[in-house]
């Protein structure tokens, strides 16, 4: 029902505009069965940004797992960036990494815990998939850097997952220097 979703985004192709999928999600998951998003259409392979235009124009991409952290990128309006969401972090296998080539990408991928169990067991997922990522760019000469998330907690210790909830805790300013903040060792 319409009080438990909180936004339906429309997944387009970057090229032609056309409606590929359409995404839900919900304000309050455990209201929907624990399910944070649902999908009507196909988004494998399928990135959602909020302006094809700008992304065409900009220098520099950050890409981020959802829509929602893409869309804090947003918020920050920061000149000559775009924000790309993978629709997922496993998405990352499905994507067509052409569509970067004569940019900059900034992989800002989940802050994960490492998993306990399943095919990821040991790895933190964000990290993992934002690594398939380096590499399927690099393989094609993108240049390609990884924001540093090790400030990523909050005033008492906890782990902050996402760009969302670094702009939910600190504002448009904390997260605009959170993404000026690239991993040193790559």
């Amino acid at each position: 029902s319409s009080d438990v979703c909180s936004s339906d985004l429309v997944v387009r192709a970057p090229d032609t505009g056309r409606v590929l999928a359409v995404e839900t999600r919900y304000a309050d998951p455990a209201l929907n069965g624990k399910v944070k998003t649902n999908t009507q259409g196909d988004k494998t392979g399928a990135p959602w940004c909020s302006d094809w235009r700008r992304f065409a124009a900009a220098r520099k991409v950050v890409l981020v797992e959802s829509a929602i952290n893409a869309l804090s990128v947003d918020s920050c309006a920061l000149q000559g960036v775009a924000a790309v969401s993978t629709q997922g972090a496993g998405n990352v296998r499905n994507m067509d990494w052409r569509m970067f080539l004569g940019k900059t990408v900034i992989l800002a991928f989940d802050n994960d815990k490492p998993e306990e169990q399943g095919a990821l067991a040991g790895f933190c997922p964000g990290l993992y998939w934002a690594w398939k990522a380096h590499e399927a760019l690099h393989a094609l000469d993108i240049p390609c850097l990884m924001l540093d998330a090790d400030d990523w907690k909050t005033d008492d210790d906890e782990l902050i997952n996402d760009l969302n909830d670094i702009l939910q805790e600190r504002g448009v300013d904390g997260l605009s220097a959170a993404l000026k903040k690239l991993e040193p060792w790559l």
